[in-house]
C-alpha cells in the first residue's frame, strides 16, 4: 500500500541527483516604522545585508510610504526575495527585534487584495 503524505515537504538530499529540482523564490514583507525622517533607501538595504548571514537573498526593494508625520518619523515596506525552501527562516529573521534598530516599530506587511470589495 503507498504511502500518502498529509503534509508539503520540501527535499533536502544533496546526494540525489537523479532529478533536479528549480529554485523558486517567495518574498517576505515586512512594515518598518518610526525611522529617522531621513532614513534611506540604501540603510535599509544594508541592514538587510548586515543581517542575512547565509540567507541567499535575491532582492531587496524598499518603498517610502506616506507617513502621518513625516517631519517625525518615516515608515518602509521592505520587500527581500529568497528563495522558497529559506522562506521561513527569512521571515523569523526579518520579524525579529534584534534586527532593527532599537525603536523601530516592525511586523510583516500584508498587501491588500484587489477585487475583495464590494462595487456600487
Amino acid at each position: 500500500m503507498p504511502v500518502t503524505l498529509l503534509y508539503t515537504v520540501f527535499g533536502t538530499s544533496a546526494s540525489n541527483k537523479t532529478a533536479k529540482s528549480v529554485n523558486t523564490v517567495r518574498t517576505v514583507d515586512i512594515f518598518v516604522s518610526r525611522l529617522d525622517p531621513l532614513t534611506t533607501d540604501g540603510e535599509l538595504i544594508e541592514c538587510i545585508n548586515a543581517a542575512k548571514g547565509d540567507l541567499a537573498v535575491a532582492e531587496v526593494k524598499c518603498t517610502r510610504l506616506q507617513s502621518k508625520y513625516e517631519e517625525l518619523y518615516s515608515s518602509y515596506h521592505v520587500a527581500v526575495t529568497v528563495i522558497s525552501v529559506q522562506f521561513k527562516a527569512a521571515t523569523e529573521l526579518f520579524s525579529s527585534a534584534d534586527m532593527w534598530p532599537l525603536g523601530a516599530f516592525v511586523r510583516r506587511f500584508f498587501k491588500q487584495r484587489h477585487g475583495g470589495g464590494n462595487s456600487d
